[in-house]
């Protein structure tokens, strides 16, 4: 997808927003379109992070539910994709109080983050546990409900495995100062 290079562009996400770009790459990641998840997740992450306006539109438009569904159904993605997945969620509780809690309160949220980190899979895969530590930290940020949320969740335990069994020192870090603000 050549939209993934210059979406980057600060005038591409509200151009790209204003033509329903937003609505038709939520469509495409929701029907699992083969070969677009990755670009599509990148694309919609880059939206996320260029205004809170467009943020909201991307979380209007179900992107969460969607991310959801498909942490519950990872082998389905590349790791790439998984990570673009779990980034743009991050990126959506980043902009805004109001949206961090939204993402927080999503149904299943924190269920599926933490069943990412248990994966066998993912535990060696540093891309993954980057996002999983990144959108954690961003979601629980200054948030006592979705703290409580990914502790019912089992999330602490998972951040001290990583911030203890990892080789690299920026994600242990991360997974440490996240996992002082869950515990």
């Amino acid at each position: 997808m050549a939209l993934d290079h210059f979406v980057r562009h600060p005038v591409i996400p509200p151009l790209l927003a204003k033509a329903g770009g937003i609505k038709i790459l939520v469509s495409m990641v929701s029907r699992g379109v083969k070969g677009a998840l990755a670009p599509a997740f990148s694309i919609l992450r880059q939206i996320v992070s260029s205004s809170s306006d467009l943020a909201t539109q991307v979380h209007d438009a179900g992107l969460v539910q969607i991310v959801v569904k498909f942490l519950g159904q990872s082998d389905k993605l590349s790791e790439t994709a998984l990570a673009n997945a779990v980034l743009a969620i991050s990126c959506i509780a980043e902009v805004s109080p109001k949206l961090q809690e939204a993402v927080g309160s999503a149904k299943g949220v924190f269920d599926a983050l933490v069943g990412l980190f248990e994966h066998p899979e993912y535990q060696t895969c540093v891309e993954v546990l980057r996002a999983l530590t990144k959108s954690v930290g961003q979601i629980v940020a200054n948030n006592t409900e979705n703290q409580n949320l990914c502790i019912d969740a089992g999330g602490a335990s998972p951040l001290i495995m990583v911030s203890r069994a990892n080789k690299h020192r920026d994600l242990q870090t991360s997974a440490i100062n996240v996992s002082f603000i869950v515990v």
